[in-house]
Formats: C-alpha cells, structure tokens, sequence
C-alpha cells in the first residue's frame, strides 16, 4: 500500500516529466493535442486509483514540492 505522501512524490515526479512535454496546451485538433488528452487522461486515472479528489491530489502533490524544496 502506496502512503498518501509517497504517492504525491511519485505524482510530482510524474507531472513535472507532463509539463515538461506540454508547457502550454497544444490546440484541438491536433495530433499534439490528442496526445495531450491521454496524459491529462492518464493523471485523472491514477488520482481516482487512490480514490483523491482533485483538490485532495493536489493538496498532497504539493505538500510534496514543499516538502521537497526543503521549506
């Protein structure tokens, strides 16, 4: 069983790798954009594997990044 905390670093990790590859969003219609939507498909799915809302997800993914900042 993944702690709430130790998923919030892998998802950090995980997002941050997204935003990476997607800095803005592509336009619709696309075949950028498409593969945009499977990675925002993608989070959606492994937020609602741990059962988290969004704000819940969140709230831990940053609580990640600060605790990674070393505030």
């Amino acid at each position: 069983m993944t702690s709430s905390l130790e998923w919030g670093y892998r998802e950090l990790d995980l997002r941050r790798a997204e935003d990476g590859r997607f800095p803005v969003e592509p336009v619709r219609g696309t075949a950028a954009w498409d593969e945009f939507a499977r990675m925002k498909r993608a989070r959606a799915r492994r937020r609602k594997a741990m059962g988290f809302s969004r704000a819940h997800a969140r709230s831990w993914v940053d609580e990640a990044a600060r605790r990674e900042g070393g505030a």
